[in-house]
């Protein structure tokens, strides 16, 4: 019992002046995150569909699927950015009312999760598919040996 008790008397409190400074610095870094996760989102939607028309208009059938992936991972995590904005407004109406209820908080936590979760899927997706088309036709086709016949 004793470490707790000396824990909490270590612990220093935040005047009203640093409370207000490190919530203004939150409120900055989730505006930060929710414009990085969109912009990067949309830009490489438009990349990936600029990539196809330009570079590979016809993409080894076994990449479509990671092209689909990729594309399903960037759009989800643009919808769930949305949502976690929708959220996030409602959570901000809470405390304002004095709800201390913190479901539209948790909500918004696990959609900002989410969120950057599809994003790194979807972006991954492009990148193995940017590098199947980028580089299938970049080497020569090793040379076979001749067939074997079974006469000598």
């Amino acid at each position: 019992m004793e470490p707790v008790a000396s824990a909490k008397v270590a612990r220093t409190t935040l005047s009203d002046e640093e409370r207000k400074s490190l919530i203004e610095l939150y409120g900055k870094s989730l505006e930060g995150f929710d414009k990085a996760v969109v912009v990067t989102s949309s830009g490489a939607l438009v990349l990936s569909v600029t990539f196809l028309h330009d570079i590979a208009p016809k993409p080894p059938p076994d990449s479509l699927t990671t092209l689909w992936l990729g594309w399903i991972g960037l759009v989800l995590s643009l919808s769930l950015m949305i949502i976690s904005m929708l959220t996030g407004q409602r959570a901000l109406e809470d405390a304002l009312a004095e709800n201390k209820t913190a479901v539209f908080t948790t909500v918004t936590t696990w959609l900002n999760l989410l969120s950057a979760i599809c994003l790194i899927v979807g972006l991954g997706g492009l990148a193995y598919v940017a590098q199947t088309n980028v580089f299938v036709n970049q080497w020569p086709a090793p040379a076979l040996p001749p067939p074997c016949t079974g006469l000598r």
